[in-house]
């Protein structure tokens, strides 16, 4: 995890730009049940319609894998929630983008072994894929994992 948490920081002092003022999204959690997380819109212009969604991308069974989360909107503007879908095994990462197609910023968060999330790191014109994968790539080399390169 510490790998993980230090690659992503890496990445993230190279990658990330300044977000003010930029819609953007946050994620936290879990809640107190453990298995519910908040993403929550930023910067976002009165009734703007958002069709935000949510992958769990990870470093699990040898293998780089990517979940879908479903996400529910809440009864406040621009807060949804999704639940915890991912395995518990494998060092895991939330990727969630407000809006389909591009432009829209990505935001990135680690996700530690006890489910919380760790510091979100913004990126913009991106699904942040390849942000994702370049972290967990990183980490499967420093745990002597060889990924199947095919498609």
């Amino acid at each position: 995890m510490k790998q993980l948490l230090a690659a992503f920081a890496l990445l993230a002092v190279t990658v990330a730009p300044a977000f003010e003022g930029r819609m953007h999204a946050t994620i936290e959690g879990p809640a107190k049940d453990g298995v519910t997380y908040t993403m929550r819109a930023l910067e976002c212009p009165p009734r703007t319609r958002l069709k935000p969604w949510v992958c769990a991308d990870g470093l699990a069974d040898g293998k780089i894998n990517s979940i879908r989360l479903a996400v529910v909107p809440t009864a406040v503007s621009g807060v949804y929630t999704f639940k915890r879908t991912w395995p518990h095994r494998g060092d895991w990462m939330l990727r969630v983008c407000l809006d389909d197609p591009l432009p829209a910023p990505a935001t990135v968060a680690s996700v530690g072994h006890d489910g919380r999330v760790g510091k979100n790191q913004l990126f913009w014109n991106t699904y942040g894929v390849a942000e994702c994968r370049k972290v967990l790539v990183k980490l499967a080399k420093a745990q002597g994992i060889a990924l199947d390169t095919g498609c």
